[in-house]
């Protein structure tokens, strides 16, 4: 199911009056429960829950914004909402500034997969400063549900036969590939695999006749991922990734291929 059918104005509560990290995951519970997705678990269940799950680590990423989530057994689909707070609270935030809006996700422990894809297609959305802000000047849910679905990717999953496409990205900037994987991981029913490389130099300079260019802090940063990936949307990855690259000095550090493939079977787990 796509995040246009999960995320019902019911579940958007604009302008709450909460003051702590606390009343907000009550009120999260609240909120969930009410979905019928839930009816086998009471308030007390869902907020324990959420509060077990921050005690790993706090959800609130910074930049204004916290995706509190959590997987829960018995339950056959995902529930989600949001709670915008106009003068912000303190959530243990990555950045220890005040949080103003919060995206929940309560997700089936055997989906998985499509719990870190909604994960991805959510933090993506809210990676930008401006939806950010034009997020909470929602006075709203109806206008945040439709502002909010304009920028996101998942869409509902088409049935039927499917062609695909193989990429393969080489990555020698560290601080792009996080950005490449969360294009990736957003697209619906992708197979993604990361492998560990080293520059070609590091294989090089291991012979007699380079051996006095070698030095070990050379070796630098390099990644390969390889995704399938519905032909349908390939275009749109590489459009992305691209931006990235023309981002790039002289456009050096990230390569990709994309090839057609004529046979696919089986999946992989993210």
């Amino acid at each position: 199911m796509s995040l246009d059918i999960l995320l019902k104005e019911e579940f958007i509560l604009i302008n709450t009056q909460i003051t702590s990290k606390e009343d907000l995951l009550k009120k999260i519970a609240q909120i969930a429960k009410k979905n019928p997705a839930l009816s086998e678990k009471t308030e007390a269940e869902i907020f324990n829950e959420f509060v077990e799950r921050e005690k790993l680590s706090s959800t609130g990423f910074g930049n204004k914004i916290a995706i509190p989530h959590i997987s829960l057994d018995g339950i056959s689909d995902f529930v989600v909402g949001v709670i915008t707070v106009p003068k912000g609270i303190d959530f243990e935030s990555i950045d220890q500034k005040k949080t103003y809006l919060f995206f929940f996700i309560i997700a089936p422990t055997e989906k998985r997969n499509l719990h870190i894809r909604y994960l991805s297609s959510v933090s993506s959305v809210f990676h930008d400063i401006a939806n950010v802000n034009e997020l909470l000047a929602s006075n709203n849910s109806t206008i945040f549900r439709e502002n909010f679905l304009r920028h996101t990717s998942i869409k509902g999953i088409t049935k039927g036969k499917q062609e695909y496409s193989l990429f393969q990205i080489f990555i020698q900037k560290e601080d792009k590939f996080k950005e490449i994987i969360n294009i990736l991981s957003e697209v619906d029913e992708a197979n993604i695999s990361v492998f560990e490389a080293n520059n070609a130099s590091r294989y090089l300079y291991s012979l007699p006749l380079f051996s006095s260019f070698w030095n070990e802090d050379k070796k630098g940063f390099q990644r390969l991922i390889t995704a399938t990936v519905e032909k349908s949307q390939a275009t749109s990855v590489i459009q992305k990734i691209n931006r990235i690259i023309g981002s790039l000095k002289d456009k050096s550090g990230i390569l990709i291929l994309m090839q057609k493939i004529s046979y696919l079977n089986g999946s992989l787990d993210i």
